[in-house]
């Protein structure tokens, strides 16, 4: 969000930019109650458009001072650790749901969340391990005692950030403005 402002506020600084929850974003996109969202889903309604903002690699998490810190990594040792989940929908996920499973068969999750604030604070207090785009690392491990656990299979994985919105939006010259200066920021 903080790009996102930094690069609309010059050219509209009368635009009131609100980040608020949404339930349903295919359908709110399409039946015009939301302007723009930016995620990591993938829309099969034809009114919906998108751009990939970027992407960004996935990293393994635990707390300062982990056990899992003081040795190698392996497989094994990640299977055995207690996983936070992050729960997020969405076609591009699924298909990398499907090949984390199939890395950590065993995996056991002990919390979930749709807030990734909430696991981040939970990793930062507790022996749990999660996963998360290198982003929020970077961004979370200022606010919290965290530490990445490289894990080759793991970081090489790849999720996208895409701007979504209706098509029929360009008809506004504010909001196409508004799209392309986002795009542009990124």
């Amino acid at each position: 969000m903080p790009i996102i402002y930094q690069a609309i506020r010059p050219r509209y600084p009368q635009l009131l930019l609100r980040n608020i929850p949404v339930d349903d974003a295919e359908s709110q996109l399409s039946q015009f109650q939301t302007d723009l969202i930016i995620n990591t889903h993938s829309y099969n309604n034809r009114s919906i458009q998108h751009h990939v903002l970027f992407s960004d690699t996935l990293e393994i998490v635990c707390r300062q001072h982990h056990p899992c810190l003081a040795n190698a990594i392996t497989e094994e040792r990640l299977n055995s650790a207690d996983h936070t989940f992050l729960m997020l929908e969405g076609q591009h996920l699924s298909l990398l749901r499907q090949r984390l499973q199939e890395t950590f068969p065993d995996q056991q999750i002990s919390f979930s969340s749709y807030n990734i604030f909430t696991i981040a604070s939970l990793i930062a207090s507790s022996d749990l391990l999660g996963l998360m785009p290198t982003r929020f690392y970077d961004l979370f491990s200022r606010c919290w005692p965290l530490e990445r656990l490289p894990y080759a299979p793991v970081n090489s994985e790849q999720v996208e950030f895409s701007l979504h919105y209706n098509k029929l939006s360009l008809r506004d010259p504010v909001l196409e403005n508004v799209i392309d200066i986002i795009r542009e920021a990124f």
